[in-house]
């Protein structure tokens, strides 16, 4: 997102590297502190939408730029620059997605306690639901990226 910000403001983000930690904590105290501080999930559904929505946006584009080419974008020039690592040496960025899942767990308890009718055959309609949509979107983005 710092990158976003600092392309739509013209600044050079390799020349003002602070850039990345004011849209960091701007983002994360002004969007996602407040979301995270409700207690009831269903206050959520407009904002889930919006983020459903913005995953559909962006899987489109991905789409779109595998039919119609890559146009400007870098093009990976080195035999390193085109290899895929499976395993990758730096860990770091693996924490990311690690917190990210045990965050998904928690709130599995917190959804299930939101449903209108919380029966054990509508959670399981809607992890399945919900399981299948994210499974046709990540085959969507992985095919066409």
């Amino acid at each position: 997102m710092s990158i976003v910000a600092a392309n739509w403001g013209g600044v050079d983000i390799v020349a003002h590297p602070w850039i990345k930690r004011v849209v960091l904590t701007t983002i994360a105290t002004g969007g996602v502190l407040p979301l995270a501080c409700l207690k009831d999930m269903a206050k959520l559904s407009k904002t889930s939408f919006l983020s459903l929505m913005s995953v559909i946006f962006i899987t489109l584009v991905v789409v779109i730029r595998c039919i119609g080419g890559p146009g400007d974008a870098k093009q990976p020039v080195t035999e390193e620059d085109r290899t895929l690592h499976v395993i990758d040496i730096n860990f770091f960025p693996a924490i990311g997605v690690i917190a990210f899942a045990f965050v998904c767990h928690h709130a599995c308890f917190i959804v299930y306690n939101t449903l209108r009718d919380n029966t054990e055959a509508r959670w399981n309609k809607t992890v399945h639901i919900s399981l299948g949509v994210a499974f046709c979107i990540m085959i969507v983005l992985a095919m066409s990226a």
